[in-house]
């Protein structure tokens, strides 16, 4: 079945219409409210040059929560490529207003003055209308050219760092519509956040620390000094004199900026084996976001001892927060593990939990069945959505589980790769309410799975045991599968399998391409391989298989002879290949940070 799985893009699931002449460009946004969308879907005038035959038609863009705002009762928050709007009057039940799709994932934003601000990766800064929350619409964007992770916005200006890019650039956003710069500074380091105040930018730029900005004349903004944090600065606050810096393992440091040419470190707080991601302050409390540690709250009335008076975490094994934001007796984290958690810091000692807004998650595989596709969403599990209408998909099906790295459906059943809580079957029967019926802890990182007749092959990462890469599951009676058989890799690593005829093949990550014989899978036997390096995923057609080998790019070999497989052709890719799949002619490599290419191989050697 073409599509199964192998070409998967993160963060979102797009469904493609190959063309035969290049997308057009459409008119550039005019003034007022006007919509860079059709039928929720990214048009032309967003296009980067990048796309050649091939036409978006449709997208679940759901994803983690990296950001959020509050104006309010309402918060504006990212669901990967959504930005979504919630009233949030009671913050115990809160309630969804409405939703605009952005090109890429959310990594900050800001309110203001009826427009939300969103730094959107790749995509630069998107501008969106929200003064109707019913109803959002992306008005403006601008390019910068690299990855946008930070934005401030204060007055008319908007000041947004780019990771590893420009550094500082500030946007004129008088005219929400056409945005335009004015003026831009390099900065060396991972540039994550900015905080302004006054005539100053402050920004956390990774392994480089705190940079501070003279913005004064926004045309020709200048370092005017800086403080070297220890670890990575990955977000920061200021108030009066000090700076609070989220540096990643060393905690949050305080620094005196009262003369940016000559700043000092004044205090700490440390919290051992805990990684410090986003601060806020308010008064003399300051939230800090602890990546898997959940949120501290810390009395700075004396900046120079700071002390932790309120501590929330999670039972959950897997709560990443990325974001914290304040409003009133509310905070509101973002976290990586598909939650948006709202927590009453009315009491700061004891801090509880109100409610958590399910969001998606990093989707790492995908099956499509007739009307519906089943993604495997990582920490959030298994996601069923209604396909039948491609311009519109919509979620019908969850099931939670630990980690979903990959799926196959087979018949009224999935069957998902789910990382370190091993193998699981789900009825899909009804795909409005999933089950699970049956599983396996085969003691490695379940990572990739192929279904054929009554086996399932599983492969995976054992990490420091001595698991077996490959497993080999009876599946005749799902709800209680049994392992028949285990191969094990040189390499120490199965990234993708695919099972044809009598032979499985395997993209093992170090070794390149493994060839195992399963006409017995209760006996398997490698009996073929060839080094290239790297794989990653594996695609096979006729008497060739497709290799994307991550950094060495698309590798083609002939397998006629099983046991001695042959380097017929290749092809460099823009990025690392990770995911692919091949149809007729055409093989489809999924690109890491870089989209799709769609390469010709009528024939398989040029």
């Amino acid at each position: 079945m073409f599509g199964r799985k192998k070409v998967c893009a993160l963060f979102c699931l797009s469904s493609f219409l190959l063309t035969s002449s290049l997308t057009s460009s459409a008119p550039s946004p005019q003034a007022g409210r006007s919509s860079l969308t059709v039928s929720g879907v990214p048009d032309a005038s967003r296009d980067t040059g990048d796309n050649e035959n091939v036409s978006l038609i449709g997208r679940w863009a759901g994803g983690p929560a990296h950001a959020t705002d509050v104006v309010g009762d309402t918060a504006y928050f990212g669901d990967g490529a959504y930005l979504v709007i919630a009233d949030y009057t009671d913050p115990a039940s809160p309630v969804e207003l409405g939703r605009a799709l952005l090109p890429g994932p959310i990594y900050d934003l800001e309110v203001a003055g009826g427009y939300a601000y969103v730094a959107g990766s790749y995509d630069g800064l998107r501008i969106v209308d929200v003064s109707v929350p019913t109803d959002p619409v992306e008005v403006g964007f601008f390019d910068t050219s690299n990855q946008t992770f930070g934005i401030d916005v204060v007055g008319n200006l908007a000041y947004v760092v780019d990771y590893s890019g420009t550094g500082l650039r500030i946007i004129d956003v008088s005219n929400p519509t056409a945005p335009v710069e004015l003026g831009s500074l390099y900065i060396s380091g991972a540039t994550r956040e900015v905080f302004v105040v006054g005539t100053y930018a402050y920004v956390a730029s990774g392994t480089y620390g705190l940079r501070i900005i003279d913005v004064s004349n926004p045309s020709a903004p200048f370092e005017a000094g800086s403080f070297d944090t220890g670890d990575q600065a990955y977000g920061v606050t200021v108030s009066g004199n000090y700076a609070y810096v989220a540096d990643w393992y060393d905690g949050v440091r305080v620094i005196d900026v009262s003369n940016p040419a000559s700043t000092s470190e004044i205090g700490y707080y440390d919290v051992p084996g805990h990684v410090a991601i986003s601060v806020h302050l308010s008064g003399n409390l300051l939230y800090v976001a602890l990546y898997s540690g959940g949120l501290r709250i810390v009395d700075v009335s004396n900046p120079a001892l700071p002390v932790e008076i309120g501590v929330y975490t999670s039972s959950s094994p897997t709560f990443f927060a990325r974001h914290v934001e304040l409003e009133g007796n509310h905070v509101w984290m973002a976290d990586d593990s598909a939650l948006v958690r709202t927590i009453d810091v009315s009491v700061p000692s004891t801090p509880v939990e109100v409610s958590a807004w399910d969001v998606s998650c990093t989707t790492w595989g995908v099956d499509a069945v007739w009307d519906h596709a089943y993604l495997a969403n990582t920490w959030d599990g298994l996601h069923i959505l209604d396909i039948s209408d491609p311009n519109a998909p919509t979620r019908v099906g969850t099931v939670d589980t630990s980690n979903a790295n990959d799926v196959v459906v087979e018949g009224s059943y999935a069957y998902l790769a789910d990382g370190w809580s091993g193998f699981k079957v789900i009825d899909v029967g009804t795909p409005t309410n999933p089950v699970e019926v049956g599983s396996l802890d085969l003691g490695i990182r379940c990572e990739n799975i192929d279904v054929q007749g009554q086996y399932a092959y599983v492969g995976g990462y054992p990490g420091s045991g001595a698991n077996p890469e490959l497993n080999i599951v009876d599946v005749s009676s799902p709800g209680a599968p049994v392992v028949v058989s285990s191969v094990a890799l040189p390499g120490g690593q199965c990234r993708d399998v695919v099972v044809q005829g009598d032979y499985a093949y395997l993209a093992a990550y170090s070794d390149g391409l493994i060839i195992v014989d399963v006409s017995d899978p209760t006996t398997p036997v490698q009996v073929g391989s060839i080094d290239v390096g790297s794989g990653h995923g594996v695609a096979v057609q006729g008497d060739h298989v497709y290799l994307a080998a991550g950094g060495n790019g698309l590798k083609v070999f002939d397998v006629s002879t099983p046991s001695a497989p042959v380097h017929v052709g290749s092809s460099g890719t823009p990025g690392s290949a990770w995911g692919i799949d091949v149809s007729g002619d055409l093989v489809y490599v999924a690109i890491y940070t870089a989209g799709m290419c769609i390469f010709d191989v009528s024939d398989p050697t040029d």
